[in-house]
């Protein structure tokens, strides 16, 4: 009989029945669960006897193959059947095997690629340090090509589509090797300074104090090989991030004279909407009283009660488009 082993910890992969598998880790006891292996690392061997593929190929990674279907492709290949799986004329050697005909031997080929492909864009991730909580998102998205999206821009393509912070597309561009001398690298820290400023209740920031901090990200030495990248390069920024509609988007917005502001679309989109909200629900009947619009000072109470409340205190800036819309102003 073999005993059942408890591992714990993380892997990024989905692992099926018949899995040759080597743990690197350690032992230990839990008072509730009892002995355990905690994984620091894990890697899936390839088989090499005729049952350990039999097993491997019957255990469901590959869809078509099930154990009749595993037996036959050893019974006519023995060792070589995974060798012969990879080779380029696949589905020839396939249709050669009695009961499998063309679909089926296209359709185990194909299957077995994709099952390959995606075992090795978990393995890239991996040798380059990327976080295993992360990992599983972006394979389930990129599918097969991760690996090619990735070296191309991980900074485009980690921020656009999935929202991953700069310091973990900084690392994996290190650990590629990447040129810093890219304009989604700075772009990408200016969303990250945007999102950090939106951690702390900011809708956008002014273009100076943005390119301030995306500054001091993008120059934050992680290499002695890193590039500078100054303010004023960053300033240029902004009409290209304003109609970028590929790459990775941000809004500036100039209102009367005033220095321009750095905007998250979809923040900027919510504001727009929640001001002409109110701006619309400010001209109803029923918000008059006598024919007179709402007393803005009847505002200015409610909002310092909802201070008193909240525990924060609004800013002029703030208090100033409540005033606008109490007085039937559009914003």
């Amino acid at each position: 009989a073999i005993n059942a082993v408890t591992f714990i910890g993380l892997i990024t992969y989905q692992l099926f029945p018949g899995a040759n598998m080597k743990f690197a880790g350690s032992w230990e006891v839990d008072n509730k669960y009892g002995l355990q292996f905690k994984m620091e690392s894990a890697e899936e061997v390839t088989p090499d006897s005729v049952d350990e593929i039999i097993n491997y190929l019957a255990g469901g990674r590959i869809k078509g193959v099930g154990k009749v279907t595993a037996k036959r492709l050893v019974e006519a290949y023995g060792s070589d059947t995974l060798k012969m799986l990879e080779s380029p004329d696949a589905v020839k050697k396939l249709m050669r095997i009695p009961k499998i005909g063309s679909a089926t031997a296209h359709n185990i080929k194909e299957n077995f690629d994709r099952d390959r492909d995606l075992h090795m864009a978990y393995m890239f991730l991996e040798a380059n340090h990327f976080p295993k909580h992360l990992g599983k998102r972006v394979v389930e998205k990129l599918g097969t090509d991760t690996e090619a999206l990735l070296r191309a821009d991980p900074y485009l393509v980690l921020c656009r589509h999935f929202g991953i912070g700069f310091d973990v597309q900084e690392q994996l561009a290190l650990s590629l090797g990447l040129s810093r001398n890219n304009m989604n690298r700075a772009k990408s820290a200016l969303v990250q300074t945007l999102r950090d400023a939106t951690r702390d209740g900011h809708c956008y920031l002014k273009k100076s104090i943005a390119c301030e901090h995306a500054y001091a990200i993008l120059n934050k030495k992680l290499s002695a090989e890193l590039e500078e990248v100054t303010i004023d390069e960053l300033g240029t920024l902004g009409d290209t991030m304003k109609i970028s509609t590929e790459g990775i988007t941000l809004k500036e917005v100039v209102v009367d004279g005033e220095e321009p502001r750095y905007y998250l679309p979809a923040l900027h989109d919510a504001e727009m909407e929640v001001s002409q909200t109110i701006a619309n629900l400010t001209l109803r009947k029923e918000l008059y009283f006598e024919g007179k619009p709402v007393d803005s000072g009847r505002v200015n109470r409610w909002l310092d009660e909802l201070q008193r409340t909240c525990g924060s205190e609004f800013t002029d800036e703030q208090r100033y488009p409540c005033q606008l819309t109490s007085t039937c102003l559009h914003l």
